[in-house]
């Protein structure tokens, strides 16, 4: 099975649906509303590991599916986003490794516009 198809299943196929609005799901991708503020995120199920995975599955019709492993218990969030749609500025306090596997994701960092391309 290929990375992108172990994607998919992960982020669309769990029994657990949540929508926009949840908690998780605000931590997931929280919508930009301020260009001044920066936000921090913290991840504070430790206890389960120490290392996770926040796997993002961006289709094509504007959806937006992910999920999160190692978790409590077993979930996929979706949400609707507009193309060029921006999250709020934001740092962590944990160390956050991307990895595009098909298509283009472009992010800021420390104010320089990246452009990250997978090519599955």
């Amino acid at each position: 099975m290929q990375l992108l198809d172990i994607c998919k299943r992960l982020t669309k196929n769990n029994s657990i649906k949540l929508t926009e609005g949840t908690s998780i799901g605000q931590w997931i991708m929280t919508p930009e509303y301020s260009v001044n503020h920066v936000d921090v995120k913290t991840f504070s199920d430790w206890e389960i590991a120490g290392m996770f995975m926040l796997c993002w599955n961006m289709e094509k019709e504007s959806k937006l599916y992910a999920t999160i492993k190692p978790s409590k218990s077993d979930f996929s969030y979706s949400k609707e986003f507009a193309t060029g749609e921006k999250t709020q500025i934001h740092t962590h306090d944990y160390i956050e490794l991307g990895y595009v596997v098909d298509g283009e994701f472009k992010q800021k960092i420390l104010g320089k516009d990246i452009s990250f391309i997978g090519n599955c």
